[in-house]
């Protein structure tokens, strides 16, 4: 009997979810005459044309909250690395370890495996290097980061990703002054045009109070949504949103 009335329900509770989805995210306001007049199969073609494109994204989002994540359950992955690397200690293989430790949160073992990494003709390994800055990052161990990052830019490492300018970004946020901070923040913002480094920088605003300065970016951010939208030019929606949400913590 309550089978019955939840089928009944249904439609209707997905379109109530839809309609919330749309305000709360800033979609299209086309879409509620879509779900409103057609209840079910306007709710399902939302799910697939709006919602899950961002499930998916936000599962390819480079893993980099914060840079590193806790520790968590080591990956299964790591025992087969492990046992390759034993096996056949090559560099390669030894890395594709480090890397797994530094996944997985484990930064002690990151960090010791890649100082074994980075010998000999391999010292100057700039991949090794920014893995290393970034396993050191996550021990808290700010200082030292920082001389790796220092060292990457005297090997005029470019940082060419927004990954990689992330890495310092973070770092130097623990080092440098704010208007320091600010300035390669702003840089990065212009090089990159990546509304995921603005997610960072609104974020690292609200950490120092400046909630002005938090608010303006999560501005800049709606306006360029508004333009990109009306262009029907694809963005960066997860990341878009979670500037937006940021919203929520100054206001």
């Amino acid at each position: 009997m309550y089978l019955n009335y939840l089928f009944i329900a249904l439609p209707y509770l997905l379109q109530l979810a839809c309609i919330i989805h749309i305000f709360k995210t800033g979609r299209s306001s086309g879409w509620l005459y879509v779900i409103i007049f057609l209840p079910y199969i306007g709710g399902i073609a939302y799910l697939i044309i709006e919602i899950l494109p961002d499930l998916r994204l936000g599962r390819n989002l480079p893993q980099f909250t914060d840079i590193v994540v806790s520790k968590i359950i080591p990956s299964h992955k790591i025992d087969k690395l492990k046992a390759d690397a034993e096996f056949t200690p090559s560099f390669n293989n030894r890395k594709m370890l480090a890397d797994e430790y530094l996944n997985a949160g484990y930064f002690d073992e990151a960090v010791a495996l890649y100082d074994e990494l980075l010998q000999g003709h391999e010292s100057q390994n700039t991949a090794c290097l920014l893995q290393k800055a970034k396993a050191l990052y996550g021990k808290a161990q700010y200082e030292e980061a920082g001389s790796v990052i220092n060292l990457l830019e005297e090997l005029n490492f470019p940082f060419s990703r927004e990954s990689e300018i992330l890495v310092k970004l973070k770092i130097q946020e623990h080092l440098l002054d704010q208007s320091q901070v600010d300035m390669l923040y702003e840089n990065a913002k212009q090089k990159f045009n990546s509304f995921e480094i603005d997610y960072y920088y609104a974020d690292y605003q609200i950490r120092r109070g400046e909630n002005e300065k938090a608010l303006q970016v999560i501005d800049e951010v709606k306006t360029t949504r508004i333009y990109l939208q009306k262009k029907h030019i694809a963005y960066e929606r997860v990341w878009v949103n979670k500037v937006i949400g940021l919203g929520r913590r100054v206001r």
